[in-house]
């Protein structure tokens, strides 16, 4: 077995002071929980994203067009569902 580049134990601290310190942050932000939602969602994208496209290029490229938008046709509709579901 091979030795990893980047000691596991690191990367698990790191995670675990990211979760626990970001608890505090939201408590004491005054932005809207949309907004909070929203960031942490961007960043947690932005943090992954390149390892996704790194690794999966080649995947990404073999989908054709009518695969990617089948799956993705309920996200379209999803908002006027919430609106109009809430509305009444």
């Amino acid at each position: 077995m091979e030795e990893p580049k980047i000691n596991p134990y690191a990367v698990l601290a790191i995670g675990v002071i990211s979760v626990s310190t970001s608890a505090i942050f939201v408590k004491y932000s005054s932005a809207p929980s949309g907004v909070i939602a929203f960031y942490r969602l961007l960043f947690s994208v932005l943090l992954m994203l390149p390892v996704f496209l790194i690794k999966h290029v080649g995947e990404l490229r073999r989908l054709r067009k009518k695969t990617g938008c089948i799956p993705s046709l309920p996200e379209y509709f999803w908002p006027f569902i919430l609106f109009y579901g809430l509305s009444r």
